[in-house]
């Protein structure tokens, strides 16, 4: 049974109301590699083939551009077009959420380049730069998570493979949006035709655009 990540947000409401008999049947860690997670049983042989996503001007889900509170804290996602950039940790997940819903209904594709994260629009698009080894990725944002103050950003499981993230279960990485403007502008998009390629798509992906340095933590 594939797995919901919004479940996470029924998690919370259920453990605060354990007493009345709710229960959930999600694990309580989401990200990195666990030993109930990780690739599926036929993960793409050419993970470095799959493109980046393309980005594309779309617009933001209604339903996940609510403030929500998860585990006590309260988040206000971002509903304009405004820069965004932040250093901390990211980490991934797989298998268990393959094919579950994410936050704006759609379904996760761990082999699409996606991610999730509790505050930038849904749907949007992000650069996200390994800071350890130098790689970078172009990812869909549209999914909610992680709900670990010591971590920023859930990858999918490609995205984290092309970052070198899979072993480590995590990385420092760099997140810096690519807004609507940019996408007008030609910044940072690719001329592949879907907006998120999986592993079907194993087209070669045009040149990155580079990352400048701009500029804070494991779920």
């Amino acid at each position: 049974m594939s797995l919901s990540r919004s479940s996470i947000a029924t998690f919370a409401l259920c453990s605060a109301a354990i007493l009345a008999g709710c229960s959930t049947t999600g694990p309580t860690h989401r990200g990195a590699y666990y030993q109930n997670d990780g690739p599926g049983a036929n993960p793409p042989t050419d993970i470095d083939a799959i493109p980046d996503a393309v980005p594309r001007i779309e617009t933001y889900s209604k339903a996940a551009s609510k403030p929500y509170t998860v585990f006590g804290k309260r988040y206000v996602p971002i509903t304009d077009d405004r820069p965004f950039r932040q250093e901390g940790i990211a980490s991934w997940y797989g298998r268990q959420f393959h094919g579950g819903k994410t936050s704006d209904g759609e379904t996760y594709d761990m082999y699409a380049m996606t991610a999730a994260h509790p505050t930038l629009p849904i749907p949007s698009y992000a650069r996200v730069t390994n800071t350890d080894n130098g790689k970078s990725v172009v990812v869909r944002v549209n999914d909610r998570g992680p709900f670990h103050s010591s971590r920023i950003m859930d990858l999918s499981y490609v995205a984290a493979a092309k970052l070198g993230i899979i072993g480590p279960g995590s990385a420092p990485v760099i997140v810096q949006a690519i807004t609507n403007s940019d996408i007008a502008r030609g910044i940072g998009t690719r001329t592949a035709s879907a907006a998120t390629p999986t592993a079907t798509q194993l087209t070669a992906s045009t040149q990155t655009p580079e990352v400048r340095p701009a500029a804070s933590e494991s779920r």
